[in-house]
């Protein structure tokens, strides 16, 4: 979803000169369809029909001669134009049909046809981004920032095949316009876009707009846009905090520094002096955006907890959506953890806010399990037990496998790199998987006991820690698990078994 609260552009300058009616809106992505299924025939292909029961849906192609080698990519080419004008040709359909994934989005089509590019036939459509954003203005499909900006989904402005498959993307924009996108760019300039770009969250920046590299210390890069806002900080002391989150982020997993080789990050001002909310999506690539309040200095946000724990998410595999008690308690455990590796927060500060947020879920906890407060947390609101108690089940956890030898940031790490990027993880993987890392049986008991539990019971793991449970202060120095107090906020791995 995308949640964007800077200041809006209210009126379009550029309409269309006429808005087509419903019954013309599918007529309209018919006859573009039929265009593309009529011109893939002469490559022997077979083309269904338009499906009677269903207007304005086309079935895919049922065969091919020859057929393709299975993930020929689609190629695709865009260009943004003045007046935020977007054409975009689509090529080597071998069959599929080509259509708006947001039917609404057609009605805001100028011009379409058929075309060549490099030797191959397409079909195009130019798109008026700034009318189709305006009219929309649906947080999760377009919407106009300022007077010339209009962040998008890709069900909006990426029309490709039904369903949806991979591609290469070529993009140009004219001066003083740019494209930003969160794909990843291959070393001929093109960028390659996987089916997750319409499966999981995305979007692009159009329009008059500056991407800025932040350089992190390991030698990797996040890529930065600012939209349209009144900021007090400028683009360097901007730079300076998401590189600092970036660089907090580095800290964790078990080594190989920031857990992606690039991301996009999306900065949009609003009112106020911190840093309000952040998300994280990864369609298509992974994608941060920060609200940073207008009135904010770069000593107020710098050791800000919001953007370490959006980047952080980043280090684990994307799990299921019932299950943000594990997804949103790894980004809490770490929002504080690895902003004391990277010296934002002494250990002591941590420790405390650690052990605040611990308390503040427990309140609020209902006593329903974490696992079902999870499940419905969206429904009924219990962010802080899903979000504290989370947290709680991964400090847990992380001192039992640390126990064992291992650790949570060895577990993360293993997931990242050894699972499939393009498919969410059920926790019960997670747990099957720290098990054999540690080689402790038990870790999937602990886990259980839980998550099954309204709220983790955190306070006799604390008191191993040493650190106090009323104010989180460090208050036993020869605690029995002061090792691994220690290790924790220091990064340590070796833990001995």
């Amino acid at each position: 979803m995308l949640v964007m609260s800077g200041t809006r552009r209210v009126d379009s300058q550029l309409r269309v000169a006429s808005v087509i009616g419903a019954d013309d809106l599918i007529r309209a992505r018919d006859a573009f369809k039929t265009a593309l299924c009529a011109l893939v025939l002469t490559h022997g292909v077979a083309c269904a029909p338009i499906n009677a029961a269903t207007p304005g849906v086309v079935d895919t192609v049922v065969e091919r001669s020859p057929p393709l080698p299975v993930g020929t990519p689609l190629q695709i080419y865009g260009r943004l134009n003045e007046g935020l004008r977007w054409r975009i040709d689509v090529c080597g359909a071998d069959g599929d049909v080509v259509g708006a994934v947001d039917p609404r989005a057609a009605q805001f089509v100028i011009e379409q046809g058929t075309s060549r590019r490099a030797g191959e036939d397409c079909v195009f459509v130019v798109l008026d981004l700034l009318a189709t954003a305006d009219a929309l203005g649906a947080r999760d499909a377009a919407v106009v920032v300022g007077d010339n900006v209009v962040v998008a989904s890709p069900d909006v402005w990426l029309w490709t095949t039904t369903p949806p498959r991979a591609a290469r993307l070529t993009v140009e924009a004219a001066e003083g316009l740019d494209v930003v996108v969160p794909f990843p760019r291959g070393a001929d300039g093109r960028f390659d876009v996987d089916t997750t770009t319409w499966r999981w969250l995305s979007s692009a920046v159009f329009g008059a707009v500056a991407t800025h590299t932040v350089a992190l210390d390991d030698g990797k890069a996040l890529r930065m846009v600012i939209l349209p806002g009144r900021l007090t900080m400028s683009t360097t002391d901007v730079a300076e905090w998401v590189r600092a989150a970036g660089n907090a982020v580095a800290m964790g997993g078990a080594g190989g520094g920031f857990p992606v080789h690039e991301a996009l990050v999306v900065v949009d001002p609003v009112g106020g002096d911190g840093v309000p909310f952040g998300m994280v999506s990864r369609g298509g690539g992974p994608q941060a955006l920060l609200l940073l309040g207008g009135d904010a200095r770069l000593d107020d946000v710098r050791g800000d907890w919001v953007a370490v724990h959006e980047l952080s998410h980043l280090l684990a595999p994307p799990f299921g959506l019932d299950e943000a008690w594990l997804s949103e308690g790894l980004a809490t455990y770490h929002q504080s953890v690895l902003r004391a590796r990277a010296g934002l927060l002494t250990s002591t500060a941590a420790w405390a806010v650690l052990v605040d947020g611990f308390r503040r879920g427990e309140r609020a906890s209902r006593s329903t399990s974490l696992l079902a407060a999870s499940a419905s947390m969206r429904r009924d609101g219990g962010y802080l037990q899903v979000y504290q108690g989370g947290a709680a089940v991964v400090l847990v956890v992380d001192v039992a496998l640390r126990r064992c030898g291992s650790s949570i940031d060895a577990v993360v790490t293993d997931l990242r790199t050894t699972r499939q990027s393009d498919r969410r993880l059920a926790a019960a993987d997670v747990v099957a998987r720290a098990a054999a890392i540690a080689g402790c049986a038990e870790i999937a008991a602990i886990f259980d006991a839980a998550v099954r539990a309204p709220f983790a019971a955190v306070d006799a793991v604390l008191g191993d820690l040493g650190v106090d449970i009323d104010d989180g202060r460090v208050v036993q120095p020869s605690a029995s698990a002061a090792a691994i107090r220690e290790a924790i906020m220091a990064g340590d791995l070796s833990m001995p078994r």
